[in-house]
């Protein structure tokens, strides 16, 4: 049988190059032109013959082995170009999975170290502040995140204010319509420059400032409720929020600033 491939011999390549067939020609090939490829060239030659792929190029200007051998080369360049491009890929791949592995470890062994390093300051916390109830359950893992936050607040947080009580749907939604339900809540942050606070507030800010624990933030915000359903008035709550990272754990209290 002899072996031939369908070539698309461009017009405009053909004209270019003084030759007046274009159009889907047949191109038989000889054992020399066999001969002359190397086994890659041989393989994508093969492939394109089982496959019965009519070969395809902007350069294609006459239906000869010539045209066909230029398509095979730059075939099987093509391919390994997007070989390279996926080794590459891949192995950037196994590289970046090697890092994040070794990240994971190190932070796990972070965390490790910064869990024990928490419970022996809540331990020594604990045998100064706590009652021996409690010292005997935190031992034992009985002791739970809530009752030893709250007991935290209650300790550290020797602030005086009114804390703040959150806003209710009724609060700014009382009308006839019963549309309370769609009452919407917002808070915001308060911004110097842009959001005044009255005396009494200021002063309330200033006392929770200088009261409030070591490497505690104080941040002023406003609470509002509004029902967009009705006429009913929005209402507005000014606070200070305290946080304090304390070890491992986020102790948050918040004032009214009235």
């Amino acid at each position: 049988m002899t072996i031939q491939i369908k070539v698309r011999i461009e017009a405009r390549a053909a004209i270019l190059a003084r030759k007046a067939v274009a159009g889907v020609q047949t191109v038989t090939i000889e054992e020399a032109d066999l001969a002359s490829l190397g086994d890659d060239q041989l393989v994508e030659l093969a492939e394109i013959v089982e496959s019965g792929t009519t070969l395809e190029s902007p350069l294609a200007s006459e239906p000869t082995f010539g045209t066909v051998k230029a398509i095979v080369d730059q075939r099987v360049k093509d391919k390994a170009e997007k070989a390279r491009v996926a080794r590459e890929a891949d192995e950037a791949r196994k590289g970046a999975d090697a890092r994040a592995a070794e990240e994971a470890v190190a932070r796990k062994r972070g965390n490790a170290q910064r869990d024990a390093e928490n419970r022996k300051a809540i331990e020594a916390w604990l045998e100064e502040n706590g009652d021996d109830d409690q010292k005997a359950r935190f031992a034992q893992g009985f002791l739970s995140d809530e009752e030893l936050i709250e007991e935290a607040l209650h300790q550290i947080f020797e602030i005086d204010e009114a804390e703040h009580v959150p806003l209710r749907k009724e609060q700014a939604c009382d009308c006839e319509r019963g549309c309370a339900g769609a009452v919407r809540f917002a808070v915001v942050p308060v911004v110097p420059n842009v959001t005044p606070l009255d005396s009494r507030q200021f002063a309330t800010l200033t006392r929770i400032q200088e009261t409030a624990p070591d490497r505690a933030s104080v941040e002023a915000r406003t609470h509002r409720a509004s029902c967009p359903e009705c006429k009913c008035t929005p209402i507005a709550r000014m606070t200070a929020r305290v946080c304090l990272e304390w070890n491992g754990y986020l102790l948050v209290k918040e004032y009214s600033l009235g």
